[in-house]
């Protein structure tokens, strides 16, 4: 019974975006935010949500910072979107096996700081576990510290059989 929309219009003269949210009451609210040069904004999806990892190529040292632009609004406007840097570490050179659904696939694992972590003096520093496969950014797992769980349930042959 619920909707709502949120709209990104990107005013490339002033490197702002325009956000609108609107819910199925009709409240409107208008934000206009300002841009780093390269940003990207997050997806309410798991499956498209680490797509930004495509943007460029890892660091020698597997760690790579990005900007992303997030929103806590779901079905009420709580405050305008606003930009957070995310690390992202490569957890392992080698891709790990996984099985899903019976079928053995191979997993690039990550770990997402958040960007006020304490790496100096947590010895192991709270973070989000990804389990990314080797075709479009797509997650197997995902998995944070609180024992919130996302992962792929089965998965679909798209193979042509004729």
């Amino acid at each position: 019974k619920e909707t709502t929309r949120e709209t990104y219009e990107y005013i490339s003269r002033r490197n702002h975006l325009l956000y609108k949210f609107v819910n199925s009451k009709n409240e409107e609210h208008v934000d206009e935010i300002a841009t780093a040069p390269k940003y990207h904004i997050t997806t309410p999806t798991a499956a498209s949500s680490m797509l930004f990892l495509r943007s460029k190529k890892f660091d020698a040292n597997g760690k790579n910072s990005f900007n992303i632009l997030v929103a806590q609004n779901q079905w009420e406007y709580k405050e305008a979107p606003k930009f957070k840097n995310v690390l992202m570490e490569r957890a392992s050179i080698s891709a790990e096996k996984m099985n899903i659904d019976g079928q053995n696939v191979q997993a690039i694992p990550y770990k997402m700081y958040d960007e006020d972590t304490d790496f100096k003096n947590a010895k192991e520093p709270q973070h989000i576990k990804i389990y990314l496969s080797q075709h479009g950014g797509i997650p197997y797992l995902i998995r944070s510290d609180d024992g919130t769980k996302i992962q792929i349930k089965y998965m679909n042959d798209l193979t042509d059989k004729d």
